[in-house]
């Protein structure tokens, strides 16, 4: 028996229909406007959550950073203290403008009598200039050579600035955080009449965390 040629086949109206249906099941249907919306919807919340969970890490990480670096502090004022028996000295009424750098660091009189000289050897300060920028002659952590010391060796580069009080270049210690004052935070220092710490001191830096002023000191 002769089989009939594909081509010469034709088909009914009943097969037509159910192939238009297969190819339009097969092609895309477009998205309503409220499925576009819920969709811009949940990216918009996506990203709030984001954006949030970044910025709880940036926090974190800079108070840890901070908290770090105050820990280093506290060792070498209290190394200070172990050995002579008192804290370094405070600016009254200044507390960013402290000679923390030099005492900790520890000075020497130069031959003059007038010129004090870092253990490190890379800073110079007139006992003049010293008076002017810190309110006081000199240092405690200075005159004896036999007994000056350094009490910070491991301190960074980074956590050194120079600063200009009252017309004159010097040294403070801070960390290279951003703060109210731009990228480098100088550590607070209050030893003379402490609020927080009555019977030792008051050290504190503020830092920006997110566009909020944060201070963290050493009572909390």
């Amino acid at each position: 028996m002769k089989v009939p040629s594909p081509k010469n086949q034709t088909f009914s109206r009943e097969a037509v229909g159910r192939l238009r249906q297969c190819r339009a099941g097969r092609s895309h249907r477009a998205f309503s406007l409220v499925e576009l919306l819920v969709v811009i919807a949940i990216i918009g919340v996506l990203a709030a959550l984001t954006v949030t969970g970044l910025k709880s890490y940036g926090g974190k990480k800079v108070r840890s950073r901070a908290e770090a670096e105050m820990e280093g502090m506290k060792t070498a004022i209290e190394g200070y203290h172990a050995k002579k028996g008192f804290y370094p000295p405070d600016n009254p009424g200044k507390p960013a403008q402290n000679t923390l750098y030099y005492e900790l660091i520890g000075t020497t009189n130069q031959a003059d009598g007038k010129t004090f000289s870092t253990l490190t050897g890379n800073e110079t300060i007139s006992s003049v200039n010293v008076n002017t920028a810190f309110g006081t002659s000199g240092f405690m952590n200075s005159p004896d050579p036999e007994e000056v010391k350094s009490y910070y060796p491991n301190l960074r580069s980074s956590q050194i600035s120079e600063a200009t009080i009252n017309g004159v270049k010097v040294k403070i210690l801070g960390t290279p955080i951003k703060g109210p004052s731009g990228n480098f935070s100088p550590w607070q220092y209050n030893s003379s009449k402490p609020v927080h710490n009555p019977s030792a001191y008051d050290l504190w830096v503020e830092v920006l965390i997110g566009r909020e002023t944060n201070v963290l000191g050493n009572w909390k």
